[in-house]
């Protein structure tokens, strides 16, 4: 699954650059941006009015501040 993938590809980033070296070796570079192209490639395409209506679905979102009102209209965009 290209999800699942794609996470860890971006572990492996992070992983990289939490260590705080700016020296990271073009192997290891290469490496992941191959990865990467692969998932581009293997990812699959969300047709337009799928996603349009996806995003339709989730134009209006509320802000909460606690998780026990998560589905509640109690708490206004921040």
């Amino acid at each position: 699954m290209a999800a699942v993938r794609y996470k860890a590809s971006l572990k492996e980033t992070e992983a990289l650059l939490s260590t705080g070296s700016p020296n990271i070796d073009d192997s290891t570079v290469q490496r992941i941006e191959e990865a990467f192209r692969d998932l581009e490639r293997s990812a699959p395409v969300v047709p337009a009015d799928i996603d349009d209506a996806v995003e339709r679905l989730h134009e209006t979102f509320v802000f909460v501040h606690e998780a026990e009102k998560l589905g509640t209209r109690q708490e206004r965009q921040s």
